[in-house]
């Protein structure tokens, strides 16, 4: 029989035990947040459980877990939620498109690590009028094209346009992993700020040898673009991300979602 160390986890990280030889990988016990470092490698465990109130992700932009067994209890999560390509920032027209990153290919057998290689789905910053308000950020693309933030319909400005949303990318059969992509920075007015676009949701790879079982939730969502102030406007959300799992046997009674974040809002408009 294999040789397991346990290590029970209630602190804010977990450092994974080094030198173990191969065939003895330790179990992982999740009641608290825990955040596990960002390898180029799976984290390798016999079984991982995260019970009620236990918190798994990752300091990176991706977590990929290699075991026998997984069990989610009800209440416990497993999530990268707005843990993507980051989402535009509000105040710098530069960086007012949302980031986005593309995935090296999966399809080779191994288990894929994210490339920093720059996709069209980053949400597109808003825009200024110089005497009549401002627009928001798009939203993310992702395995859909993000939403086109709204135009600014008064009058005199002509409607200016919103950012636009980012462009659909993506693999149907997840063969290739992506990031979610970040939304569009709102733009500020003549005072105030505009709101920072929401990153995208991060990558979740999960292989299990034996069992996986889903009894609370497993999230990649992308995060909400922030509001805006004094007239500024609000930032587009970031798209979600991706997850997989990958096992013969799945019960999920649980929940699974990778959902695009909602965009922020515009405030006080100008008369």
């Amino acid at each position: 029989d294999e040789v397991v160390t346990a290590i029970v986890v209630g602190e804010v990280e977990v450092t994974i035990a080094r030198g173990i030889p191969r065939m003895m990988y330790p179990n992982l016990v999740v009641d608290s947040v825990v955040e596990l470092e960002p390898l180029t490698t799976p984290h390798e465990f016999a079984q991982v459980t995260v019970f009620e109130g236990g918190v798994l992700t990752t300091t990176g932009t991706h977590l990929i877990l290699q075991c026998q067994k997984l069990q989610v209890k009800k209440g416990g999560l497993i999530t990268m939620t707005a843990k993507g390509a980051a989402g535009g920032r509000a105040g710098n027209e530069a960086e007012s498109t949302g980031a986005a990153e593309q995935g090296t290919d999966g399809s080779s057998g191994s288990l894929p690590v994210k490339a920093s290689i720059a996709n069209s789905g980053g949400g597109g910053g808003g825009i200024a009028h110089p005497q009549f308000g401002s627009t928001g950020g798009g939203g993310g693309g992702y395995g859909t094209p993000g939403k086109d933030a709204q135009p600014n319909r008064h009058l005199a400005s002509k409607e200016s346009p919103g950012g636009e949303g980012g462009k659909e990318y993506g693999d149907i059969n997840l063969s290739t992993l992506y990031l979610g992509s970040g939304g569009g920075a709102g733009h500020q007015y003549t005072q105030g700020c505009g709101g920072n676009g929401g990153n995208g949701g991060g990558i979740i790879h999960v292989c299990c040898s034996k069992a996986l079982t889903i009894e609370g939730s497993i999230l990649s969502d992308g995060g909400t673009g922030e509001d805006g102030s004094e007239y500024g406007s609000g930032g587009g959300g970031g798209s979600g991300g991706s997850i997989k799992l990958e096992c013969p046997k799945v019960v999920n009674t649980g929940t699974i979602l990778a959902r695009g974040g909602k965009g922020g809002s515009n405030s006080d408009l100008v008369p």
